[in-house]
């Protein structure tokens, strides 16, 4: 049996090993822009940092009909960008007070503000201009029919 080379996995997943190396060292780059980002944020900032570059980076190439010896620089730069993206998500979700967000969800979806009480109605909407009629309920003043 013929082993598999690493190009031939790539090319297997839609990469060309150019814009995989682009990108990685781009991630690898802004990886020393980051503090307080433990090992493992690092790992997968930096994977998503390479995996955005190398795979986006033909896509809108085609996409926005540049040349494609634009095509490496791209993926460069979005292995830096993409892994600051990826690590500021990390850093929302570190930070995000998880519960007190779910329980605001709950009471959104319920139809409850902060303190368990409906939320107020919203005022009644203004006629159209030139008078167009009055489209109040008839509780409310409206036309009875």
């Amino acid at each position: 049996m013929e082993p598999i080379s690493v190009e031939a996995i790539f090319m297997a997943m839609g990469l060309s090993m150019k814009n995989v190396l682009a990108a990685a060292v781009g991630a690898f780059i802004s990886l020393r822009f980051f503090e307080g980002v433990t090992g493992w944020e690092r790992w997968t900032t930096f994977i998503s940092g390479t995996a955005l570059g190398a795979w986006l980076s033909s896509p809108i190439i085609i996409f926005f009909e540049q040349k494609p010896s634009l095509e490496v620089g791209l993926a460069l730069m979005l292995g830096l960008f993409g892994l600051a993206i990826a690590a500021k998500l990390w850093q929302i979700v570190r930070e995000t007070v998880w519960v007190e967000f779910l329980f605001r969800m709950i009471n959104v979806v319920r139809g409850r503000n902060g303190n368990g009480t409906p939320p107020p109605s919203p005022p009644p909407s203004p006629s159209p201009p030139g008078g167009g009629g009055n489209f109040a309920p008839p509780s409310q003043g409206g036309p009875r029919s």
